[in-house]
C-alpha cells in the first residue's frame, strides 16, 4: 500500500488491487468526514476530483505522466488494479470525421466537398460551377482537371499533370 499526500495536507492509500483510501478530513463547512474508500470511478476532496485509475497508475506504474492516457487491458473500466492498467499515448485532440473529408478536398484545386450530399460529396468545381459529383476526392480532382485542360489551362495549375 502506497501513500500519496496531496497539496492541501491529506492522505491517500492506494492498494495495487484499486483500493483507495481517504484519510479523515474536515470539509468546508467544518464538519468532520471519516475515512473513505473508493475502488473505481472518481470522488471530490474539497473541490478537487480524483479518478481512481489515475491514482492507482500513479503510484504503481513507473512511466505515469501527467498528460499520459490510461488504458485498461480487459476494457472493464470498473476495474482499477494495477495489473489491468496500462499507459498509453499522450492525450490529442480528437479530429471529426467532417473535417477530414473537408481537408482531403482542400489539397486539390478545382474540388469542393458539401457534407450534406452523402453518397457523393466531393464536387469538381469550374469557376463557381458545379461540373460532376464524385465518391472521392481524386476523382473529383482528376474531373476537374480535365475541364481546365479544355479550357486551355496550364500544366502548372492541375492536379495531376502527368495524367493529361
Amino acid at each position: 500500500m502506497k501513500n500519496i499526500e496531496l497539496s492541501n495536507g491529506r492522505n491517500l492509500w492506494i492498494d495495487p488491487r484499486g483500493l483507495v483510501t481517504v484519510s479523515s478530513y474536515t470539509n468546508a463547512l467544518g464538519k468532520r468526514r471519516k475515512p473513505s474508500e473508493h475502488t473505481s470511478g472518481s470522488f471530490r476532496i474539497i473541490g478537487e476530483t480524483f479518478f481512481v485509475h489515475r491514482l492507482v497508475a500513479q503510484a504503481y506504474l513507473p512511466a505515469f505522466r501527467d498528460k499520459c492516457k490510461v488504458i485498461f487491458i480487459d476494457g472493464n473500466t470498473s476495474n482499477c488494479s494495477a495489473a489491468n492498467l496500462r499507459i498509453g499515448s499522450p492525450k490529442s485532440p480528437k479530429i471529426s470525421r467532417a473535417a477530414l473529408l473537408k481537408y482531403e478536398a482542400l489539397k486539390y484545386s478545382g474540388v469542393s466537398y458539401y457534407p450534406r450530399n452523402r453518397l457523393r460529396p466531393y464536387h469538381a468545381m469550374s469557376f463557381d460551377k458545379i461540373l460532376s459529383c464524385h465518391k472521392t476526392a481524386i476523382s473529383a480532382a482528376i474531373a476537374a482537371d480535365t475541364e481546365a485542360v479544355k479550357h486551355g489551362v496550364g500544366d502548372w495549375l492541375l492536379n495531376f499533370p502527368e495524367l493529361q
